[in-house]
């Protein structure tokens, strides 16, 4: 039988009692934080204020959308009234809080300590800051006159709207910055919207609380980058009905060019078009202007071969045709942006 040594035992022993202590203090601290495990009340106002103070940019490919979000969110709490005697920062897991959550949020990084501000009267504040991105379904019809409505949603996680009621901070307005980041797209209104959540139809919805802002497009960059230089290949292909008969090859040469640069052209701005599964206004522009771009070439080999047979038919079509392109190019304008 192997006798330890009477230190080594009286080691043991206070190791022991150093294990107990601390479980126990453990173990007061964690009923302590779970005290007001539950709302103070049924329901509980929580009054918010959202500032956006910056966008960086719209993905309308992606549907996201990068913001700079502050938020502030206070409650009444009466079982922490007199308990400090100033305001007092807490750790957010020491006393009952909304669980507030970016439900639309996709990757964001917060910027503050999770953590409250607990006043004597039983006021509870808690800020946070968030940078990233946000979720949007955007409806592109309309593409690139549209105008989109985008949304911050915030959601109370594991509260009804029975248990939970947001309301507007009295203190301080919502709102978004005057100057922003983002250089294609200009802000024009912005509202709170108190609402519940629900995803579908059968799941018991949850208290939030959304800041939606209307944004337009500009447009002077889609008409700079796609529709400028696109005009000018239609443009290229008209000039063969003006280049004589005679010149057939030439004719030709110039109707292949103008359809190649426009294939090309359309590889070019591919990556600059959202990618959805159905015609946006500019994708109807593109391709009533590849197929007329298209009936040129037609035209063009077909006068060529009947120059020498039939010269009259093929200059007919010709005259016919140097009226009917600008005609026919003004009524796909009118399609694709004037309807």
């Amino acid at each position: 039988m192997i006798v330890l040594p009477l230190s080594r035992r009286l080691s043991k022993i206070s190791i022991a009692r150093l294990l107990w202590f601390a479980l126990y203090v453990s173990s007061v601290a964690t009923a302590q934080e779970t005290k007001f495990f539950g709302p103070p009340a049924v329901p509980t106002e929580v009054a918010v204020q959202i500032i956006v103070i910056d966008l960086d940019g719209i993905d309308s490919s992606q549907q996201i959308f990068t913001a700079n979000v502050a938020m502030k969110a206070s409650w009444h709490d009466p079982r922490l009234a007199n308990m400090v005697a100033e305001p007092t920062v807490k750790p957010l897991s020491a006393v009952w809080h909304p669980r507030l959550q970016a439900i639309n949020q996709q990757r964001i990084w917060k910027t503050m300590a999770p953590s409250v501000v607990v006043y004597p009267d039983g006021k509870v504040v808690q800020r946070q800051r968030v940078w990233g991105d946000f979720s949007q379904p955007l409806d592109l019809h309309e593409f690139p006159l549209d105008r989109q409505a985008f949304s911050i949603v915030i959601g109370a996680a594991g509260n009804g709207p029975d248990e939970i009621v947001f309301k507007e901070a009295e203190d301080g307005p919502s709102g978004i910055a005057d100057e922003l980041s983002l250089a294609d797209w200009e802000v024009l209104s912005h509202e709170i919207v108190i609402e519940p959540y629900r995803p579908f139809s059968g799941l018991q919805p949850l208290a939030s609380v959304a800041f939606r802002f209307e944004a337009q497009r500009l447009r002077g960059y889609y008409i700079l980058k796609i529709l400028l230089p696109l005009l000018l290949i239609v443009g290229m292909s008209y000039l063969v009905y003006w280049i004589p008969l005679e010149q057939a090859s030439t004719r030709i040469n110039v109707s292949v060019t103008a359809m190649l640069t426009l294939i090309a052209y359309r590889f070019m701005i591919g990556g600059l078009l959202p990618k959805v599964s159905y015609m946006t206004r500019l994708d109807n522009f593109i391709m009533l202007s590849t197929i007329l771009v298209f009936i040129t070439l037609l035209i063009a080999a077909a006068t060529g071969a009947w120059e020498e047979t039939r010269h009259g038919a093929a200059s007919r079509i010709n005259r016919t045709a140097r009226l009917g392109f600008p005609l026919g190019f003004m009524l796909i304008a009118v399609i694709a942006f004037g309807l």
